[in-house]
């Protein structure tokens, strides 16, 4: 993968922007966490800021809406795990391939005008390469950064299917259940407080769509472990 890190110099507004963006990640992260939370007064405050933003509160409230009927709280925390990173890196390379196709779309763009107005090769770079180069700059590079992180996600989403499937058959159990759980937990967490922010009106766009793919996912994990308890 090619670093892009030795270009922030043409674009230092995107190191600022990150630079700030760190709190409010590594504070999300901690909202959403079990152990050593932000203040109230802090989640107060990141509430205000989403209500203000357009956000709506129905959308966060039984975010995982399965049916837990009759499933160990172990395991209805497992589904959960799971869908929290399939989620993720479902919305995280939709975001990295809207990014690189505006690239793309661009960059033929100026092409064209390039080759309608017949400029020079000197006037083309300065005149249109040059303003969009910023914006080309971070684009390859925020859509390299959230596809890594979708690729982390991958990771712990094929994780998290490993953990349920040895659940499922019995060959982890009581505190090994327990340990393993909060191990996943804690690769999630660092992966909240880490990763690059989506935009909110990506995750309203497709909240729907895949609310309803990650329930029927869910649903299909919670009909094995019903045919592994009755086999």
């Amino acid at each position: 993968m090619v670093s892009f890190d030795r270009y922030n110099c043409a674009f230092p507004g995107c190191i600022t922007f990150e630079t700030l963006q760190k709190p409010w990640k590594t504070r999300a992260a901690k909202i959403q966490e079990c152990g050593n939370p932000p203040t109230q007064e802090a989640v107060l405050e990141s509430a205000r800021a989403y209500q203000k933003g357009g956000g709506s509160e129905k959308w966060l409230r039984d975010w995982y809406s399965f049916d837990f009927a009759h499933l160990p709280k172990a395991f209805a925390r497992i589904i959960c795990q799971r869908s929290n990173c399939w989620w993720d890196t479902k919305l995280r390379r939709t975001y990295a391939n809207i990014i690189i196709g505006a690239i793309c779309i661009l960059a033929v763009f100026a092409l064209g005008i390039g080759i309608a107005t017949n400029l020079t090769l000197e006037t083309f770079i300065l005149a249109v390469v040059a303003p969009i180069a910023p914006v080309c700059i971070w684009g390859i590079r925020e859509g390299s950064r959230q596809r890594n992180t979708a690729d982390n996600g991958d990771r712990l989403l094929q994780h998290a299917e490993s953990f349920w499937k040895k659940a499922c058959e019995g060959l982890i159990k009581g505190g090994q259940l327990e340990d393993a759980s909060r191990e996943l937990q804690c690769e999630i967490y660092d992966r909240r407080r880490n990763s690059p922010v989506n935009p909110a009106w990506l995750y309203s766009d497709r909240r729907n769509e895949y609310q309803e793919l990650m329930v029927k996912g869910a649903q299909e994990l919670i009909q094995q472990y019903k045919q592994k308890q009755c086999g």
